[in-house]
């Protein structure tokens, strides 16, 4: 039965048959359910009631989802609460943009996998339900600091009176003094009790929120992983089998993501944000920062190019998160203010050791007396442009805050009507091209000797079953017990037969012994206190990080498994062979009518791949390679002339030998 304090969840759609459907899929959560037909209903809901969730639907006439969604985020008693866009119209990327620019959180193409949507909105129930008990708590709290600093106000304004009485009555002044300074001592004492309550509010929060990451992390981890495995296993099948697979990876990282972004608040709170560096081709990212924003440059009608300094190393050291969160916020707002007609360019070079970027426009302009306020949260210069464009007014304040927390700068130029430049320094690393090499190589394309041993451990059987697939797949050998007491005594007994394990997989979280205490143990133990352990943990936090680090852990992964990341830190320690190291046999069978065809779709394939994807292109060439291998046939020769061919950045000549092998083969059919 619905209460007073019952969260509730407005559902938007035009029609009736998709709202009914909502009612009943939403029965199975503690909500009230409160329904509008159209974007003008929806509005006026919104400001009568606090909703901890919006389910919108984008196609509705007279005012569409997008529209609606931007109102709710202009009103300041509405600004925060959560849209989930519900569309079976519009799938294509464009529309997902469009989605996220106007405000929403997610963007769900119907058919609706109605478990999902359960789940999404549970998380989001549920961080409503507790960020209501967060602000009672803190409203509590301010009451009582209230009450005990006009408590103290009303003792020091009794101090200050008896002090005036007794300039006649000195012989009593050192009674009077002492009587008061213990009326202070103890309401200094209450202030410090309030305090501590106000630190273990804070400290259930982080509990709760780290309790909360570890729960999902790990079914999610199962998910992720077979997933994962199966695309691997059925790569050349129909994309009617792929496609469902695709849709539950992409659900289960953008689960995954949300999950990150919810621990990023917290840090963001605690002032806890962390830089976390690592090996970058920033070129690629450089060129999907323009790609990713060419097709709203080209609607809108603007000249959309980049200038990219050959100087720049292919591979720099650097926080890859933030850095496109900077020229994401930079671009899109030079796209969002310029006229039609007008252009834009993005830059990048090399200027005094340091990586410079810059964002020219030739737009609107900003004035020089909002310029000094434009970094500074919620301002948007002019409130006439900030009305007409949108936006809150945070996006080149986190620009601001991530520069200065990179160790870099920002600056602005700018003339009204003229244009803005945006001009970007940080500081420049090349990566180690030694490392950098592993990073960058497509897992898939990696084989391991077979003598080669791995010890698991973990106490779930869906992650059991899961690892067991994976390493059937990497034909590793693979042991697996599910908890920290039978790892030590596994690991030792297998030293002791003389056949130790080369890498150990630890969970961290286990009933009984935990990873950090089984760690610990390994390496007191002198015959394997050097194997390399990896830890595997739905603990994502950086401090329970650091613990198992200090603990003994050699590598840190957490749950969703990224298998690439885990095959990736597995060559650092196992013997491995490329397939380019693989010999191929010297009578090779001809090349047979249903791999012919299936290679001859893979070349359209990688045809529709945009040449600046390199990474993916190299991928579809090695699985090329391993279905050609072992057959006599033109292919391997074609496929690298097509390698060259990419690796000199000829987009032109990739497309012409494609063409002219699948003609030839045509001819010969």
């Amino acid at each position: 039965m619905a209460t007073e304090n019952t969260p509730k969840i407005l559902t938007v759609d035009d029609k009736p048959k998709n709202l009914d459907a909502l009612r009943v899929l939403l029965k199975q959560v503690d909500a009230r359910v409160i329904e509008a037909s159209s974007g003008e209903q929806a509005l006026k809901l919104c400001l009568e009631h606090h909703f901890a969730l919006v389910l919108l639907d984008v196609d509705m006439p007279e005012m569409d989802g997008y529209e609606v969604a931007a109102m709710i985020r202009g009103y300041e008693q509405t600004q925060d609460m959560p849209i989930i866009f519900i569309t079976a119209a519009f799938s294509d990327e464009r529309h997902h943009l469009k989605a996220y620019d106007s405000g929403a959180v997610d963007y769900i193409v119907k058919p609706v996998q109605n478990k999902i949507l359960l789940a999404k909105v549970r998380i989001f129930l549920e961080l409503y339900t507790n960020r209501q008990k967060i602000e009672r708590l803190n409203h509590e709290l301010e009451k009582k600091v209230e009450q005990r600093t006009e408590e103290l106000q009303e003792s020091n304004e009794q101090l200050e009176n008896s002090l005036n009485e007794l300039k006649n009555y000195r012989e009593d002044l050192e009674v009077l003094v002492a009587k008061r300074t213990r009326e202070l001592e103890d309401s200094q004492l209450e202030l410090i009790e309030a305090k501590k309550q106000a630190e273990f509010a804070n400290q259930a929060k982080s509990y709760f929120l780290a309790n909360m990451s570890h729960e999902i992390r790990s079914p999610l981890n199962s998910i992720v992983g077979f997933t994962q495995i199966l695309i691997k296993k059925m790569k050349g099948s129909s994309e009617e089998l792929m496609q469902p697979l695709k849709h539950i990876e992409m659900s289960g990282n953008a689960l995954s993501e949300l999950i990150n972004n919810i621990l990023d608040l917290s840090k963001i709170e605690a002032g806890k944000v962390e830089v976390v560096p690592e090996t970058l081709n920033f070129k690629l990212l450089f060129q999907g920062i323009f790609h990713i924003n060419k097709a709203n440059a080209l609607q809108r009608g603007l000249k959309f190019n980049y200038e990219l300094d050959p100087n720049i190393p292919d591979l720099i050291y650097i926080d890859r998160t933030k850095l496109n969160q900077i020229l994401m916020n930079l671009t899109t707002n030079a796209i969002k203010f310029t006229p039609e007609g007008k252009k834009v360019t993005i830059l990048a070079k090399v200027e005094t050791g340091q990586l410079l970027m810059q964002v020219i426009d030739e737009g609107i302009g900003i004035s020089p007396d909002n310029q000094k306020h434009i970094f500074k949260p919620f301002e948007q210069g002019d409130q006439k442009i900030a009305r007409r464009f949108g936006g809150t007014g945070l996006g080149l304040s986190l620009v601001k805050q991530l520069t200065t927390l990179m160790e870099g700068s920002i600056e602005i130029a700018s003339d009204l009507g003229k244009g803005t430049v945006f001009t970007v320094r940080l500081p420049l690393v090349a990566a180690d091209l030694e490392r950098s090499a592993v990073e960058e190589t497509d897992w898939e394309t990696i084989r391991f000797t077979s003598h080669n041993k791995i010890l698991a451990v973990d106490d779930e059987l869906p992650n059991q079953q899961m690892l067991t697939s994976l390493f059937r797949e990497l034909q590793l050998d693979l042991e697996i017990v599910d908890n920290g007491a039978d790892a030590v005594a596994r690991a030792q007994k297998l030293a002791a037969d003389g056949f130790p394990p080369h890498v150990i997989l630890m969970d961290i979280s286990m009933p009984g012994m935990s990873g950090i205490e089984a760690t610990q143990k390994i390496r007191q133990i002198p015959s394997i206190h050097d194997i390399p352990i990896i830890a595997i943990s739905a603990e994502a936090f950086q401090e329970q990080q650091q613990t198992a680090f200090r603990a003994g852990v050699s590598d840190y992964l957490t749950k969703p498994l990224d298998i690439a990341k885990l095959v990736r830190i597995l060559v650092k320690y196992l013997e491995c062979e490329r397939p380019d190291d693989i010999q191929s046999d010297k009578n090779k069978d001809a090349l047979p009518n249903d791999v012919k065809r299936q290679m001859e779709a893979e070349l359209r394939t990688l045809a529709t791949i945009p040449h600046f994807m390199t990474s993916k292109i190299s991928s579809q060439i090695q699985n090329m390679h391993r279905l050609c291998a072992s057959y006599e046939s033109i292919f391997p020769q074609v496929l690298h002339d097509i390698e060259k061919a990419v690796f000199n950045r000829n987009a032109e000549k990739v497309k012409n030998l494609i063409e002219k092998v699948l003609a030839d083969q045509h001819e010969r059919d």
